[in-house]
């Protein structure tokens, strides 16, 4: 079962055509969930507040459970995956302890347990933040929201605000882009249920793009020479500064922008998603992957001269989906990878282990190893190969006792 991603307010299951998946020999579902204030809107007497489009998915599980066996699926062997918030949503079920047997191995991509976005990674000036919130701070949200819409001093807010039309409540949507914990849903923030090994124990295949913040750099408006990236550097790592830039010279980058999509590749999504597949390693069997190719098609990303795309942010999609737009685009090289990748994320859903005779060997994890095992996923002979990310994206920077991380 695919959860698409779009953060939280956008998407549909429908972006994402399972042919190549399907004609592989599985039986694909995708869906559709509420986002947005659908669906995590909250306020103190409404329940289930700030889980709606999470219980969706979970109730599409249960479906699927009971009426897959009709399509020729295996109700005993479900693997739940998701990109970007669909990753982040497979986290969550993960650890949400209303999924318990819904799903039998799990797959995330460029979405985690360990999603962050430090401050200024998605542009100058954002404060940071997680993908989840608390379950107070969604429902003040919820009040605030109440108040704007002139329900606040009704006797009965709920039934004030379910008598308005739903466009008066569509554009307080980007208000409600983070799932709530401290619910029956998601009793525990899923890095906290990791770290307390409160999870389910499933086998888990998860990764990341090589250039997963490049398509945020490419979004920057107006001039970012070297001045804005010092500038930039200083604001955001304070003393720290300059043993960043000694690892990040702009003049090693292709431009100061593509400088600093590297490293908040590093810091906000590959460290973080390596340190986690560590931890699934103490409890399942783990094999993680990076999507390396840097011809990938781009698949929607603004455009800057100076920041090249290479392997962005969702682009290994057009690999695994036919993808409009993106998929027609491949090489010949490129096809023999999708088809390579296809296979192995077959053979992870069939058997929990992503190996078949002919590809080259994907091994698990093994959690005392100084560094993971991680596989790179590119075209040409030599392209599936191991790597070691840890590495090449400096994450002895990125520790979690650095000041450089998100409180």
């Amino acid at each position: 079962m695919w959860i698409h991603g779009g953060g939280f307010t956008t998407g549909a299951g429908s972006d994402h055509d399972p042919r190549a998946l399907a004609a592989n020999g599985l039986v694909v579902v995708t869906l559709n969930y509420r986002l947005g204030a659908l669906g995590f809107f909250g306020h103190p007497e409404l329940p289930g507040s700030g889980t709606f489009g999470l219980a969706d998915q979970q109730a599409a599980l249960a479906w699927v459970r009971r009426n897959i066996a009709a399509f020729g699926g295996d109700p005993t062997t479900i693997t739940l995956a998701g990109e970007s918030a669909g990753g982040m949503s497979v986290c969550t079920h993960l650890t949400s302890p209303t999924a318990r047997s819904l799903f039998h191995r799990a797959i995330l991509q460029s979405g985690s347990c360990s999603a962050i976005f430090p401050r200024n990674a998605l542009g100058p000036g954002d404060p940071g933040h997680l993908p989840w919130r608390s379950l107070t701070r969604t429902e003040e949200a919820g009040q605030r929201t109440t108040a704007a819409l002139g329900c606040q001093h009704d006797d009965d807010p709920l039934r004030c605000l379910r008598s308005l039309d739903v466009t008066a409540l569509t554009p307080h949507h980007d208000d409600f882009t983070q799932p709530a914990y401290g619910t029956p849903l998601i009793p525990l923030p899923p890095p906290t249920a990791l770290d307390q090994a409160a999870v389910h124990r499933v086998p888990v295949l998860i990764g990341t793009t090589r250039d997963e913040m490049t398509g945020v750099a490419s979004a920057l408006h107006g001039r970012f020479d070297n001045d804005d990236y010092l500038h930039l550097l200083h604001d955001t790592f304070g003393p720290h500064a300059d043993t960043v830039a000694a690892h990040y010279p702009a003049p090693a980058h292709p431009s100061p922008a593509s400088a600093w999509a590297a490293l908040n590749t590093a810091r906000a999504v590959a460290c973080p998603v390596l340190t986690e597949a560590r931890a699934w390693a103490n409890h399942v069997p783990t094999h993680t992957y990076e999507f390396a190719d840097p011809g990938a098609p781009n698949p929607g990303h603004p455009r800057r001269p100076d920041v090249p795309l290479g392997a962005s942010h969702a682009s290994e999609l057009g690999y695994l989906f036919d993808w409009g737009g993106v998929t027609e685009q491949l090489t010949p090289a490129q096809r023999r990878l999708a088809h390579d990748m296809v296979t192995y994320w077959t053979q992870f859903a069939r058997h929990g282990d992503p190996n078949s005779p002919g590809a080259p060997t994907w091994p698990a994890l093994h959690p005392s190893s100084p560094h993971p095992a991680t596989l790179a996923l590119a075209p040409g002979p030599t392209g599936i190969r191991l790597t070691d990310p840890h590495t090449t994206h400096h994450c002895h920077l990125w520790r979690e006792d650095t000041p450089t991380t998100l409180d």
